[in-house]
Parts: C-alpha cells; sequence; structure tokens
C-alpha cells in the first residue's frame, strides 16, 4: 500500500468511500445483464418442460397405434355371487348378462399306490429292470438298475428316483413310510381329469409292487384297500369335474373352464351340497377398463396444458407457445368427423367435461357406459378414427417431439443467448475494475500532490527570516511577509 510522509494513502475511507460510490452507480448495467440472463433461464427451463410433457403425451398416446386397440374399447366384467366357490374372467366376446352354475365336483389328479412293502426285507431284483409309465396318452420308459442288495425301501426310493428324473413325466413318484417298518410306492398325476390318468405296464418285477394287473373283473380299475395296491378311484372318469350350467350338465378335465361360455373363463374351487345355493355370475360392460385405457392420455395431455395456462408470460413471449395451447384447447371441443355412426361426434359424449383451464376428466360413468352399451366401435373411433382425438393431438405436438423439433431449436437459441450475457457480465465487470484502478491511481496522484504542497508549506511557515531576533513574534519568513 502506497504511504506518503508517514500517512496511507491508498487505504484512505475518503478513497474506497469514492470507490465504492462509483461501483454502485455501474451495478445497475450488471443487473440488467443478469435479470436478462435470469429470464433466458428461466424460458429454458420451461421449454425443456414443455418438451417433456410433450413426449409423456407421445409416449402415452403410442398405445393407441396397436391395431388391437379398437378391440380393448369392447370390455366385459363379470362378477360372482360366491367368489369361494366359482371365480370368474372375462373378455369382450361375452355376452352381457346372468350365468347361473352349481358346482358338483371337483376335477382331481389320479392317484395309484402300490401294495405295502416290508421296509427291511430283500427286494430280490438283480439287473436293469425296465417298464412302461403311461400318462394320459404319453408313454415313458422308465430305466431302474439293481444289484440284488436292495432292501424294499431303497428299492422303492431307486424307483421314485427314476421316475421324477425322466424330462417332461407329468407325475410325481413319492416313497411314503406308512408305519414305521412299511412303505408304499405313490404315484400322482401333475394335471387333474381323466385325461392325466394314470397306467403301468411292461415288466415282471411290477408284481413285487402289486402293479402287474390293476384291472378288476368289471373291466374297471382296481381300488387301493390297506395294503393292497390299486387307485383311488375305480373310475378314471371320477376324476373330471362335473358342474351345471343355466340347467346343462357338463363335465370337463380340469378345474379351469374357457370352453364353456364365450370370452368367459372359470375357475371351480369348491365342490356344493345339492340343497346350497346356485352361484350367479352377473356380466356387465367394464367401464373401468376403458377409462384406463384412455386415463394415462387424459392425464398427460392435462399436464401439457395446464403448464402452458399457467405461465402466460411466455406464451404471450412465444407465438410457438401460445399456438401450441390454442391449437390444444380447440381439440377437446372439435366435431369429429370420421366415425361411422352419427351417435358420436364429441368428446363429451362419452361423458368427459372439459374444465375452463381445458383439462380433461371422466365426469359421468353412465354416459360412458351407454356409449360402451350402444355402440363401442364409434367410442373408440372418437379415439382412433382419421380425425379422432389420438390423431389430432399427434397433429399438433408432432413440431416438438423427435430429433429436428421445434424445442431444440428455441433451447440452442436461449442457451446462445446465456453465453453471451455470460460473456458481456464479464466484460462490463472487467471494464469497471479498470475504470476504479484508474480512479484509484488518479486519487493517489492528488493525495500525493497535495501532501507534497502540505509539506512545503508546513516548511515556509516554520522558515526563519534574516532579521528575526531571539523572542520576536514574526520569526518566520511568512510571518514576516504577511504580519508586515
Amino acid at each position: 500500500m502506497a504511504s506518503y510522509f508517514g500517512l496511507d494513502v491508498s487505504g484512505s475511507t475518503d478513497m474506497s468511500s469514492l470507490l465504492d460510490a462509483y461501483r454502485n452507480t455501474r451495478q445497475g448495467d450488471l443487473d440488467k445483464i443478469t435479470s436478462a440472463k435470469t429470464g433466458y433461464q428461466s424460458s429454458l427451463t420451461f421449454w425443456n418442460q414443455i418438451h417433456s410433457r410433450v413426449n409423456s403425451l407421445n409416449s402415452a398416446i403410442d398405445v393407441f397405434d396397436i391395431e388391437e386397440t379398437a378391440d380393448d374399447f369392447i370390455t366385459r366384467s363379470t362378477s360372482s355371487s360366491d367368489d369361494s366357490v366359482v371365480s370368474v374372467s372375462s373378455d369382450g366376446s361375452t355376452s352381457i348378462g346372468t350365468t347361473i352354475i352349481k358346482v358338483e365336483k371337483l376335477a382331481e389328479k389320479d392317484l395309484l399306490l402300490s401294495k405295502e412293502l416290508i421296509l427291511e426285507e430283500s427286494f430280490g431284483e438283480v439287473g436293469t429292470k425296465v417298464f412302461t409309465l403311461t400318462i394320459g396318452s404319453s408313454d415313458f420308459d422308465v430305466s431302474v438298475e439293481f444289484d440284488g442288495a436292495e432292501t424294499n425301501a431303497e428299492a422303492l426310493k431307486k424307483i421314485a428316483t427314476a421316475i421324477n428324473e425322466i424330462e417332461d413325466v407329468e407325475v410325481n413318484a413319492t416313497y411314503v413310510k406308512n408305519t414305521p417298518e412299511t412303505g408304499i410306492l405313490s404315484l400322482m398325476s401333475d394335471e387333474t381329469g381323466e385325461d392325466h390318468s394314470i397306467s403301468i405296464s411292461g415288466s415282471p418285477m411290477l408284481a413285487k409292487l402289486g402293479l402287474d394287473n390293476l384291472i378288476n373283473d368289471n373291466g374297471g380299475r382296481i381300488e387301493y384297500t390297506s395294503g393292497v395296491a390299486g387307485y383311488r378311484y375305480s373310475d378314471a372318469s371320477t376324476l373330471n369335474s362335473l358342474f351345471n350350467v343355466n340347467g346343462i350338465e357338463i363335465e370337463r378335465t380340469s378345474n379351469m373352464v374357457d370352453d364353456v361360455i364365450e370370452g368367459m373363463e372359470i375357475k371351480l374351487k369348491t365342490a356344493q351340497d345339492e340343497d346350497e345355493q346356485a352361484v350367479y355370475l352377473e356380466t356387465e360392460i367394464d367401464v373401468d377398463e376403458v377409462k384406463s385405457l384412455i386415463q394415462p392420455t387424459l392425464d398427460a395431455y392435462n399436464t401439457l396444458i395446464t403448464d402452458l395456462y399457467t405461465n402466460k408470460s411466455e406464451r404471450r413471449a412465444s407465438t410457438s407457445l401460445n399456438s401450441l395451447y390454442t391449437q390444444l384447447r380447440d381439440i377437446s371441443s372439435s366435431k369429429i368427423t370420421s366415425v361411422t355412426d352419427n351417435t358420436f361426434k364429441y368428446i363429451v359424449d362419452l361423458g368427459i367435461d372439459i374444465s375452463s383451464t381445458g383439462q380433461l376428466s371422466f365426469s359421468d360413468d353412465e354416459i360412458l357406459y351407454d356409449a360402451l352399451k350402444e355402440f363401442p366401435e364409434g367410442v373408440a373411433e372418437l379415439f382412433m378414427s382419421e380425425d379422432g382425438l389420438v390423431n389430432k393431438m399427434q397433429d399438433v405436438i408432432k413440431h416438438y417431439h423427435g430429433e429436428n423439433n421445434l424445442v431444440n431449436s428455441m433451447t440452442e437459441q436461449l442457451n446462445y443467448k446465456i453465453n453471451r450475457a455470460d460473456d458481456r457480465y464479464k466484460r462490463v465487470q472487467s471494464n469497471i475494475d479498470k475504470e476504479v484502478s484508474n480512479m484509484q491511481q488518479q486519487y493517489t496522484s492528488y493525495l500525493e500532490s497535495y501532501y507534497e504542497a502540505q509539506s512545503q508549506l508546513n516548511y515556509l511557515q516554520t522558515m526563519p527570516t534574516a532579521s528575526s531576533s531571539a523572542g520576536s513574534s514574526n520569526s518566520s519568513l511568512l510571518q514576516a511577509y504577511y504580519g508586515g
């Protein structure tokens, strides 16, 4: 810091105040640049937000490009009066109305059990034994290797393992100890019904398991009794489900039934006693399913138009944004002429309400229900026809997404303006700093001259004259000159 005659010139309070005052006079120039940059940044944020909203809307309406989407407007919902007995689902081909069902018997899996063997006794077989296991119409060859030393327990385990290791075999073999001293081989089919019944043949070894002759004198299957090989049911048809639909007796091999009523899948859960109430299946138009198809598009549209509505300053500053908002507002109230029937021409015909700010929402499910019941194809066309809601939305937003879109062009311009504002701010700040430095140098120079003059004055005030004598009151040159 500069010092003159012991005084700190550069640190002078007067100088600091002067320089600060000058900086304050120039702060407005910097504030204008900062304000402009803030405006550019706010616009950039908004344009990026609009880009995101447009992309969301475009993604939402992409689902309507799928050819099968029109069928999604033909929906059905079926409810069961007792879901613990029968549960149900249905598609658009199911007729509206009531179906009465009574479950007499559930389908079951076939079960074949070997005779009871004493576990510690010798099985007594040596070499490779091959037999055929038949599940429904599929045959599987089973090969088991014995060394002659196996007990019955070890043999049963080997046989069960050999069966379970066969690829795609639709049966589960289990070695079961029914008492501490005895065991049984259990074979259970993976699927229910007569079509998956079990039979076994092809080896004398099966006689040791009691599985060599399973047909009784009446041509039926031998039933299992305590310790004696056989089936749980003597008649394979007993494995099927039995139920009554609208007074018609029906038999199926499964508890999942989808070929009785068109478009309806029925799951039988519990067999009913004869005096129990039948189950009622009520089929209606599934309004909620249609709403869930449309709602994502409405949500994306509402978000976009709300952003445009609430940011009036941005719309006023951009003819493109104002045009986007206006066109989107017009879509909701415009007539759709490509519907093949004159029943529906506007989206309000579907119970969709248009708010004062342009948002769309379902307001009356009964109107939508009646529309879907009367002409579901027309409902689909309001959205998917040539000038339907989806195509109109796509046409309006097409310039705002994709590679070469208007948003990219605007964001590039705004980023350029932001960078220019930064450069201008730096230039102005640098000029101010230079001007302050120059002022500081000039002020320092002025102080140096002042202090030099002050020093000379002090010297002249103390310099004695030639004629002055001791004790004289006019002892200096200046005093002599001015005092006379």
